[in-house]
């Protein structure tokens, strides 16, 4: 077994005792990542568990996406997951955990992928917070997602000190769909706000 990474059977039984969801997907992510790395791939972290990584377990989810090349799937088939045919998810019922592949491709730069090392062992990879913000801002605004809206704006306030906003603004700047304008309202507001608040 790769240093870092745990065995699924002992993730399993740390199931079984209750251990908290958030843990428990961070350790599942770090077996499958070191899997993928020893195959010569990243899987990175995306969507709503990189929402609950950011917020340290303050959004709760019941799946991992990822973004990762077909060859994921070997991976997660050798670790008990299992998929129907033509499916994105998969699904491990010892651990009680799912997994999505919704992209093979990342939605954002490659070199802010965050390489987040656990203090069990292990590391996982997770999406720029910037590109997740834009992420949940495009949710936001193209499908009025007001769920997506607050937790943009959560991601904002939390992260605020080590944010990019230029980097934000260049994102939104590319946005094709004419959705820009909105985004970037919103952005100034929840800028203009925690100003106001002293943040």
């Amino acid at each position: 077994m790769p240093s870092g990474s745990t065995d699924i059977a002992q993730l399993v039984a740390m199931a079984q005792r209750g251990m908290p969801a958030f843990e428990l997907f961070l350790r599942v992510m770090a077996t499958v990542t070191s899997a993928c790395e020893s195959r010569g791939f990243l899987p990175i972290v995306v969507g709503e568990h990189a929402v609950a990584i950011y917020t340290r377990g303050d959004y709760a989810t019941r799946d991992i996406d990822l973004v990762a090349p077909d060859a994921v799937g070997e991976v997660l088939s050798s670790l008990g997951f299992t998929s129907r045919i033509g499916e994105r998810h998969w699904y491990h019922d010892g651990l009680d955990v799912a997994i999505e592949v919704p992209s093979r491709d990342l939605a954002g730069a490659t070199e802010r992928v965050v390489k987040l090392r656990l203090d069990t062992g292990g590391h996982v990879y997770v999406i720029g917070v910037e590109d997740l913000i834009v992420d949940r801002l495009r949710a936001c605004v193209y499908w009025g997602s007001t769920v997506d809206c607050e937790w943009a704006e959560r991601l904002l306030a939390v992260h605020r000190q080590d944010l990019d906003l230029c980097y934000i603004s260049e994102a939104i700047d590319r946005e094709p769909h004419g959705g820009a304008a909105k985004m970037r309202t919103l952005v100034e507001e929840w800028v203009s706000k925690l100003a106001e608040e002293g943040a």
